[in-house]
């Protein structure tokens, strides 16, 4: 089996709304609608899991009713808490699956921030090809810039070879029980204080395969990059 789950949790307060970021429209639907909809047209996925807050567990619901058919709907399914945090809403969406499906071995799970709304059928694709080849893969860019690291403030002390730079993106794939055994070696606050979910994997020595990315695949955090979305879906995917 392969699970995509759509982690749609956050509160999203950089973006400074009093709605999260993921429900806002995106021109004429909200972005989380964008994202779904690139996972159920690739038809990669047996299941879809939309990981989402208990208080917006029921707009969700609507959402779906909205926006797609009754068998569309069958292939998603929408497991809720009452935590904001990614990883923590990737740990519960993982023990949704296996105690709705059980776990094999060769099972597979793609997660994906909300947010990125302009994933691709190719993204998805090389992450699952990735994924089945290793055990974790993450879909990364080359830095175009260069990066530093600033050990005192306002200094800049180190600086990196911009061709060994990469920016993790997501989505993130990997073997279901691999992924299980993993979040379950960590505690809550563990948990909670991960700020990307590969780093997860990195901190056990185990290796990240990189997955194709593509820079469209950004990730909408604030008003800048609300307005900046919006600006690509009209001019360079051509909806008005």
């Amino acid at each position: 089996m392969i699970y995509g789950i759509i982690l749609a949790g956050g509160k999203g307060t950089r973006m400074g709304t009093a709605i999260p970021k993921q429900y806002l429209n995106l021109k004429e639907k909200p972005i989380i609608i964008w994202t779904i909809d690139t996972f159920l047209k690739s038809k990669l996925f047996n299941v879809i899991y939309l990981a989402v807050n208990d208080n917006w567990k029921n707009h969700s619901i609507e959402l779906l009713k909205k926006y797609y058919t009754f068998r569309e709907t069958t292939k998603i399914r929408i497991c809720s808490s009452n935590c904001n945090n990614r990883t923590i809403s990737l740990a519960d969406a993982i023990d949704t699956i296996i105690k709705e499906n059980g776990m094999k071995i060769d099972d597979i799970v793609i997660s994906h921030d909300a947010v990125r709304p302009f994933v691709s059928y190719d993204i998805l694709n090389d992450c699952i090809f990735q994924t089945e080849k290793t055990q974790v893969a993450l879909a990364a860019v080359l830095s175009s810039e260069t990066v530093y690291i600033s050990e005192s403030e306002g200094i800049l002390t180190k600086s990196f070879n911009r061709n060994k730079c990469y920016i993790g993106q997501s989505p993130l794939g990997c073997k279901l029980n691999l992924l299980y055994r993993i979040l379950h070696s960590y505690s809550t606050d563990e948990l909670r204080n991960v700020t990307a979910v590969s780093q997860l994997f990195i901190n056990r020595n185990i290796d990240v395969k990189m997955s194709y990315g593509e820079d469209t695949n950004f990730k909408i955090t604030t008003p800048k990059d609300l307005a900046f979305a919006e600006f690509y879906v009209e001019n360079i995917i051509g909806v008005k």
